[in-house]
């Protein structure tokens, strides 16, 4: 994918599909979510629709870094999926350090997976970091082989 692919990936407002130029088509039965767990509810209510509509399931993916607890991201899971009758929801933890940047991480979880679609929540960023700091989803919708889905990530008020 190219730099306007991931411009637009960055910056728009409503969801954006995108699909590398070498991808062959195959069918999706998986979305992999890859959450921080910040507006769960809100975003895997997002993802739902999606997943109905292409028959798919989705793995939540949550990184887990040394100070992370896994059970409060177990029980916060477990309340949200329990109101989740359309599609099948699993939790995916890996314990992972900060010697690697987290597109790493996610590279190698989604390397492993086949016919898969990833989602990712794009957030606003300030000048400071436009400047000095790549986009995550940027970063990842270039170096995949596989598509993926972006939103924009909501205020949480």
């Amino acid at each position: 994918m190219g730099d306007n692919t991931s411009n637009v990936v960055a910056q728009s407002e409503v969801p954006v599909l995108a699909i590398p130029i070498n991808f062959s088509y195959s069918t999706i039965d998986k979305i992999i979510y890859a959450s921080d767990f910040k507006d769960f509810k809100a975003e895997i209510n997002q993802i739902v629709p999606v997943a109905q509509s292409i028959g798919a399931s989705i793995d939540v993916l949550h990184l887990l870094y040394y100070n992370d607890d896994a059970s409060i991201i177990q029980q916060e899971f477990d309340e949200q999926a329990k109101n989740i009758e359309q599609v099948s929801v699993t939790l995916t933890q890996k314990n992972v350090t900060i010697d690697e940047p987290l597109t790493e991480h996610l590279k190698q979880y989604v390397s492993t997976q086949q016919h898969a679609l990833l989602a990712m929540f794009t957030q606003e960023r300030d000048w400071f970091e436009k400047f000095f700091l790549n986009s995550k989803t940027e970063e990842l919708a270039n170096d995949l082989e596989l598509p993926i889905i972006s939103f924009k990530k909501k205020d949480i008020d």
